[in-house]
């Protein structure tokens, strides 16, 4: 796969492999084939295991980690649009551009504007006049 097209790693990938799981994904394509269905899935019980071990004892400080509550719509959209495929990244873009044009007819409407924006573009020319 080409390196421009992967998709960066989550949060939550990180935890999950730990220091050395990686490097253990690595080297299954080069163990028997007899062996590589198990080493897999025991790799992944240890994604696992790491993860349950994360949230069992989460730490402190919060660096790592979003406040899902200061998240908006547009920032969970563009986080996720690494991720998906050109098709569906095109969908989130329509959502993004349809956010953004929403928010600044909000913000002219706010400040008054929005309203005699719209009649100017509206407006006919009176006859005569």
């Amino acid at each position: 796969m080409n390196e421009e097209n992967t998709p960066s790693l989550t949060a939550l990938d990180y935890i999950a492999n730990g220091s050395h799981l990686a490097m253990l994904k690595a080297l299954v394509p080069f163990l028997a084939p007899s062996i590589q269905r198990a080493f897999a899935v025991t790799i992944k019980f240890m994604e696992l295991g790491n993860i349950l071990s994360f949230y069992d004892n989460p730490p402190q400080m919060g660096a790592c980690s979003l406040q899902a509550a200061g998240n908006s719509t547009a920032d969970i959209l563009q986080t996720i649009r690494e991720y998906v495929s050109p098709a569906e990244r095109e969908s989130v873009d329509q959502c993004l551009n349809l956010m953004q044009t929403l928010e600044m007819f909000q913000e002219l409407q706010k400040d008054g504007g929005g309203e005699e924006l719209l009649r100017s573009m509206f407006e006919t020319e009176k006859p005569g006049g």
